[in-house]
């Protein structure tokens, strides 16, 4: 069956993000029920929780935010999930990138700048394993596991692979199967990001066959990227944005070269002043998931 999944925030870091960290909401579990509402009219069958430090960890209380909420406080909204009949997908993102900072939720276990020995990587590691083991604990996820590893500018193609082998490793040892962004869509020449482009390419020739790749491109569909990854022996999800003409687009390019999922995002925050704006976005562009 095709997964069709929405990525849902209960918190996220990225540029636009970090500079309203002071003000930012926490998640409201009522909406998130209402949106899982929403989707289940469209055929969505499954939600990628973007956790970050939004959500308590028990393991690691240090760190908790202002908008961070209580594990207890999400039960009713995780019975609503299953009693739609939901997959919850817990996402951490790992990736290293003092522009991006998506890892920036880890602090204080993280260097801004520095992946190669500022911090004691024993101690990151093992920070890593205990988030992901209650993460998963919490949410019991029925297949998979979210790393993130998107933009990830600081790494490697050997440390990024190693990475992505360290955490498929943890993942793997909970009985679930790890799932990453892939940013080959910015293969184009010009591309200023097509680093990361290469840097997935290569990787993959590195990095276990059974990880899940979502292939993130709110423009045109990418065939060749898609194809590619198909012929290395992966799944593939791809993630079309929230433009209804671009995913039908991409629905038809993804259906022609076998794609195993379709992911909906919409990067804002599941909280009380974006119910407007979550809820419109899922009704416009819900039937062209739908089709």
């Amino acid at each position: 069956m095709l997964t069709k999944a929405y990525l849902a925030h209960i918190s996220h870091y990225d540029p636009k993000w970090s500079v309203t960290k002071k003000q930012e909401e926490p998640f409201a579990s009522e909406l998130g029920v209402e949106l899982m509402e929403h989707l289940n009219v469209y055929g969505f069958n499954t939600l990628i929780l973007d956790c970050a430090d939004g959500v308590e960890y028990k393991s690691h209380p240090e760190l908790r935010r202002h908008y961070t909420i209580s594990q207890e406080s999400l039960s009713t909204f995780i019975a609503a999930a299953r009693r739609l009949g939901f997959d919850l997908i817990p996402k951490l993102n790992f990736s290293k990138s003092g522009r991006n900072l998506h890892d920036m939720w880890m602090s204080p276990h993280v260097d801004l700048l520095d992946w190669t020995g500022s911090i004691d990587r024993g101690v990151y590691w093992k920070v890593a394993e205990d988030l992901v083991n209650e993460a998963i604990l919490l949410f019991r996820p029925k297949q998979y596991f979210h790393i993130g590893m998107d933009e990830d500018h600081y790494r490697s193609v050997n440390q990024y692979a190693e990475t992505i082998i360290k955490l498929d490793a943890m993942i793997k040892r909970r009985g679930l199967r790890t799932i990453i962004w892939n940013d080959s869509c910015y293969n184009q020449p010009d591309s200023p990001n097509k680093h990361h482009a290469d840097k997935c390419e290569a990787a993959e020739h590195l990095i276990p066959k059974d990880i899940v790749h979502v292939l993130w491109e709110y423009g045109k569909p990418c065939a060749e990227p898609l194809a590619r990854l198909k012929r290395e022996g992966f799944d593939v999800w791809v993630a079309p944005g929230l433009s209804s003409e671009k995913v039908k687009d991409w629905k038809r390019v993804a259906s022609a070269n076998h794609a195993d999922g379709l992911v909906m995002t919409n990067w804002i925050k599941c909280s009380t002043s974006n119910r407007s704006a979550l809820l419109a976005a899922v009704d416009k562009v819900g039937p062209a998931y739908a089709e």
